[in-house]
């Protein structure tokens, strides 16, 4: 990730980067050639082997082509000759970041089809992580993990969180559109992928509601009176009112109750919404988006946030994620110290 974040820096002043260009200036004592060219070797093509790749992933059919996969996702780093290209510095951001869960994903992948393990082990760390950010904003006294209850043994809400008389029921999940649907929009397949990224865990939603509130689940919730469900998602799904199409009519194939009374949103959006929490909190904003579903609003949450930001005058820079991003590159290198030791970046730009 630091080299990574150090060709991106590079990337947003220059034009063409020289090869080692990690390994030189402020990182120089910590960076080897060596290291660059491994880096490399996972992000970067020439412009023969980018056309060779990217035919993996070609549509068959032009119709397509506008949400064929790009492949700037996977090598966002053009070699030409000693020199580096990075067409789109935000793919090359977004691969030492988020690409480095499709890295390991894929080293760990069982082709005998076994389930992968990262993915389930993945699965639990979001979850903790949902609730690291849930005990950062409402305070660890507010913040309830998973209850198990009854026989057979029976779980609630992945997150119950109490503020004030309302109950903030929070379920994580890290399944995500496969490639094919997000290429190709084919309804059966997206109904698939629907099927596992939350339909299930809202069918779920109603009978953990109800242990709550009889006392079956052990969580005291006699002071409240309304119960949100929010599903979290890694991966933003965007076209919700299309989802929550699909929701309704699945449910009434199988002639289970359906409320429209649910949020769907991905991790970024509830960052966001926590960073807002003191000023604007996260019940009175999705009550606001409440408002908007029940009245036939087809935005999707996202835009719904950037646009209560907008109307708010709310920035969206959260103090926990700021803190984890500085300290893991203090952790790691003195760059305080190295600034004023620094070449002039012109030197190492090689365009």
């Amino acid at each position: 990730m630091a080299i990574g974040f150090a060709y991106f820096a590079g990337a947003l002043q220059h034009s063409a980067l020289v090869r080692n260009y990690a390994a030189t200036g402020v990182l120089a004592k910590w960076v080897t050639e060596e290291d660059c060219e491994n880096f490399l070797a996972r992000t970067s093509a020439t412009y023969q082997q980018f056309r060779e790749l990217s035919r993996e992933f070609e549509v068959k059919d032009p119709l397509y082509k506008k949400t064929e996969f790009n492949l700037l996702n996977k090598r966002p780093l053009i070699a030409s000759g000693k020199e580096l290209l990075v067409p789109v510095p935000r793919f090359l951001a977004y691969r030492v970041s988020e690409g480095i869960y499709f890295d390991i994903m894929d080293l760990m992948s069982d082709p005998g089809g076994k389930a992968n393990p990262f993915l389930s082990y993945f699965g639990r760390l979001f979850e903790e992580y949902v609730g690291k950010l849930l005990k950062w904003t409402f305070g660890e006294d507010n913040v309830i993990h998973e209850p198990l209850y009854g026989k057979p043994q029976r779980g609630g809400p992945d997150w119950i969180v109490l503020d004030g008389q309302t109950a903030l029921l929070f379920e994580c999940r890290t399944s995500r559109l496969r490639l094919d649907s997000k290429v190709y929009g084919q309804q059966a397949d997206l109904i698939e992928d629907a099927k596992r990224i939350f339909l299930e865990t809202l069918s779920k939603y109603s009978e953990k509601v109800e242990d709550l509130q009889t006392g079956k689940a052990g969580v005291n919730v006699r002071d409240i009176g309304r119960f949100e469900r929010v599903i979290v998602t890694y991966d933003p799904l965007y076209l919700e009112s299309y989802f929550r199409n699909i929701a309704a009519e699945e449910a009434a194939k199988g002639g289970v109750p359906y409320s429209n009374d649910y949020h769907l949103i991905g991790i970024a959006d509830l960052e966001v919404l926590s960073a807002w929490n003191n000023s604007n909190s996260i019940q009175s904003v999705l009550f606001e988006r409440s408002r908007q579903v029940a009245n036939g609003s087809g935005d999707d949450f996202n835009a719904f946030v950037r646009r209560y930001s907008r109307e708010h005058g709310l920035a969206t820079g959260h103090p926990l994620l700021q803190q984890v991003q500085d300290e893991f590159f203090a952790a790691r290198f003195d760059l305080e110290a190295q600034v004023s030791e620094a070449p002039d970046s012109s030197e190492l730009a090689g365009a």
